[in-house]
């Protein structure tokens, strides 16, 4: 067999039957124990942990100025100078 050739097995982009129904089952477990007004309620006596789940959940890009690369610079100045005397 051919390196990197795909001989066998799902076609590429088949999802996971496993995952799907796991998927389907928390949804409808979801759906059970009284969707989202249940979820809202528990969300206002629970704001912290609401807040938890909601941080994980959302996604974040992170990039430097104008869409480039992220650009760190030490802040104690008597490390940078420990750093560039070392570095000498």
């Amino acid at each position: 067999m051919a390196k990197g050739v795909k001989t066998g097995g799902r076609q590429k982009g088949t999802p996971n039957k496993f995952s799907g129904n796991v998927k389907d089952a928390v949804w409808e477990t979801f759906n059970r124990m009284g969707g989202v007004d249940d979820m809202h309620s528990w969300a206002r006596e629970n704001r912290t942990e609401f807040y938890k789940i909601m941080s994980r959940l959302i996604p974040v890009e992170h990039s430097g100025e104008g869409g480039g690369p992220i650009k760190f610079e030490l802040v104690a100045p008597w490390l940078r100078a420990a750093i560039q005397t070392r570095n000498q």
